[in-house]
């Protein structure tokens, strides 16, 4: 019961949740008052916008900021750790004998090996 407590508060609180969240709030309140057609058309405006590929780009724009190395500076480096961001996993399969990891995890285990 609890794991599934912090999926409902994730998708509520992450992106889209809490625009949605915004827009069901104008329904509470009135779509007919002022600040309820106001806060319904600002969530529908915020999803469309977030949901263009033009906004989608600028806002990863500003997280992407390092370029990606390239072979010879990773030469040049001497890294002595990788580090592998999580992708998920496949939770109680029979062939494996419990949890393994998913397809994109998998993927991505597998370009830090190169």
């Amino acid at each position: 019961m609890g794991q599934e407590i912090v999926w409902v508060v994730k998708a509520l609180l992450l992106p889209p949740g809490g625009i949605i969240l915004l827009g069901v709030f104008g329904l509470i309140m009135g779509g007919r008052s002022l600040a309820g057609r106001f806060l319904i058309t600002l969530s529908l405006a915020a999803l469309y916008l977030f949901s263009t590929p033009y906004i989608a780009n600028r806002m990863m724009a500003e997280v992407e900021t390092f370029p990606a190395l390239s072979p010879t500076e990773i030469q040049d480096n001497n890294a002595e750790a990788i580090v592998v961001l999580g992708g998920g996993r496949r939770n109680d399969t029979a062939e494996f004998g419990g949890d393994t990891v998913n397809g994109l995890l998998l993927e991505r285990l597998r370009y830090a090996a190169y």
